[in-house]
């Protein structure tokens, strides 16, 4: 996903949960957390994009006979 797209999707989200307040009263890593540890366990679209990624890049280094 091209960075433009994922800090709109990340400001969206944002104004969502806040209503578009201009200081927002949490950071997002909080928000990412699960609710188990006072987060909202919210989808952290950047760490997303990062794990699919890292599995492309293992599955294009995967050296094995098959």
């Amino acid at each position: 996903m091209p960075t433009h797209i994922e800090d709109a999707i990340t400001k969206m989200i944002r104004d969502f949960i806040w209503n578009e307040e201009t200081t927002p009263r949490l950071s997002l890593e909080h928000l990412y957390s699960p609710t188990e540890k006072g987060g909202m366990n919210i989808l952290d679209i950047h760490a997303r994009n990062k794990a699919i990624e890292i599995t492309w890049l293992r599955e294009y280094l995967n050296l094995t006979p098959s």
